[in-house]
Formats: structure tokens, C-alpha cells, sequence
């Protein structure tokens, strides 16, 4: 399966193994904090869609 999805999509190998991809904004004291859906832009629009298909990915693996 590793191979398999690396060949496809090695950023999608990546979330698979660290964990999904969480869009996040600074405040004033520095700090990250996650976005508020409405708060999102395209980038974090991709970047949940990756997210998805990650969890996509194990859903139709035929030996999960």
C-alpha cells in the first residue's frame, strides 16, 4: 500500500503517516492557532481536500 500510494501522491503518503493538514492563522501574541472554516482561502480549501483523500485512500484499498 505504501508504495502504491507514494507512487500516486507522496503528499498524500505524508499526511497518512504525520496526520492531517490543519489550516492555521497567528494572533498577537504569536502563536498558531487553526482557522475557522469561514476563514479559510483556496490553499486551505487543497490542503483539507488532501485530507480527505488520505482518509479516501483507505477506504478503497481492497486489502484494508
Amino acid at each position: 500500500m505504501e508504495n502504491y500510494i507514494q507512487a500516486d501522491d507522496y503528499e498524500l503518503w505524508i499526511i497518512i503517516q504525520n496526520g492531517p493538514l490543519i489550516p492555521k492563522k497567528a494572533i498577537e501574541n504569536g502563536s498558531l492557532v487553526p482557522k475557522k472554516p469561514e476563514e479559510f482561502n483556496a490553499e486551505d480549501f487543497k490542503m483539507m481536500e488532501k485530507n480527505v483523500k488520505a482518509k479516501k485512500a483507505f477506504v478503497l484499498w481492497p486489502w484494508s
